[in-house]
């Protein structure tokens, strides 16, 4: 009977020992399965993550193409425009030196020009003093109208004598 007690006991350890494999399995099988479920979602956002990463490295690569692109028509027209500088600075350079030369050839013009000018002043100057000397001389009488006898021709010359005037207004103005 100990044989049998063994073997039952044997037994029902043996079925217990299944029984926790069996439901032991189901567990593991529904850890492995949710392991899985997040492995899987890891994957679709690594994924994610790829496509979008390349995505964006392909947009960068464009735009750097394009910046790429920019930054030799830039260089070239700045090459352009350093030549044309060079051509500027070589025409200002000679406009200088024309003006330069123009300004030598036209300071002894000037000079001269300033020189006439001074004496042209100073003749003015004195022809109009000049001038107003005889006009004053031409208001005074005559001394040479003292000595000439009266007549048309010579009250147009010379006019009558203040005195004189005098004298043969006041008997009109009585009459």
């Amino acid at each position: 009977m100990r044989f049998i007690v063994v073997l039952g006991g044997l037994t029902i350890l043996i079925s217990m020992g299944l029984a926790l494999i069996v439901f032991g399995q189901h567990l593991t099988e529904a850890n492995l399965t949710l392991q899985n479920l997040h492995l899987d979602q890891r994957v679709r956002a690594r994924a994610n993550q790829f496509k979008e990463r390349q995505w964006l490295e392909n947009l960068l690569k464009g735009q750097l193409d394009w910046k790429k692109k920019n930054v030799e028509e830039m260089e070239a027209e700045v090459n352009k425009l350093t030549e044309e500088e060079g051509k500027k600075k070589t025409e200002v350079e000679a406009c200088q030196a024309d003006k330069k030369q123009k300004e030598d050839e036209l300071g002894p013009i000037q000079k001269e020009q300033s020189d006439i000018e001074a004496t042209f002043k100073t003749e003015k100057e004195t022809w109009t003093g000049e001038i107003t000397t005889l006009k004053q001389q031409l208001e005074q009488s005559s001394k040479v109208c003292y000595f000439v006898k009266d007549s048309t021709d010579t009250v147009k010359l010379c006019p009558p004598k203040e005195g004189a005037a005098k004298a043969e207004a006041a008997p009109v103005q009585g009459e």
